[in-house]
């Protein structure tokens, strides 16, 4: 893409330079299309080679997309927001009265099952842990496995498919993190 840019670029050069050496008479219009081809060329190559440097420096393009390694702590940081509103005596609907208990339990249980879980997993013995960290993260691969079969097949987007490898890669970080205890005890 850069080579069709510069060449492009060229073109114009010497459109741009022959045009003006006819019009000004100038006797040696070879040594400004010459001149003009490489200073195209450079200004094309130096931007070209400086600008994604930056941009990230300036930090003017999107957002750095997030690692596997931010999901589990803003999963936590989500949680603690969730557990603390859901705690609080305090919340009350926008008109003023208060929720139902049974809706407040289902919204805690549907929000906060991360917490339950991982209070099961510590009344749980290390062995259990151990298993339970085991066939996950075979499930995981086997899941993984299949994808990228999948993408082998160009049936599915591309991007897609990343977006999707990236949960599959969140969840097994997921298993490790909160697993590695009972595999480093054991």
């Amino acid at each position: 893409m850069e080579l069709l840019v510069i060449a492009v670029a060229a073109v114009v050069a010497i459109v741009v330079v022959n045009a003006l050496a006819r019009r000004t008479g100038v006797a040696a219009p070879l040594l400004l299309v010459a001149l003009g081809v490489t200073v195209a060329a450079g200004t094309l190559l130096v931007q070209g080679g400086t600008l994604p440097w930056l941009v990230r420096r300036l930090s003017l393009g999107d957002a750095p997309s997030s690692t596997a390694t931010d999901v589990p702590a803003l999963r936590r940081t989500g949680q603690e927001a969730a557990r603390a509103m859901l705690d609080d005596a305090a919340l009350a609907r926008p008109d003023g009265g208060g929720y139902d208990p049974e809706v407040l339990a289902r919204v805690r249980a549907d929000v906060v099952r991360d917490d339950t879980t991982q209070d099961l997993d510590a009344l749980a013995t290390a062995r259990r842990i151990r298993q339970y960290r085991e066939l996950r993260l075979r499930v995981i691969e086997r899941q993984r496995s299949a994808l990228l079969t999948a993408r082998a097949t160009g049936r599915y987007d591309s991007r897609v498919l990343e977006k999707v490898l990236d949960t599959l890669d969140a969840e097994q970080l997921m298993v490790e993190l909160r697993t590695a205890s009972a595999v480093d005890d054991g």
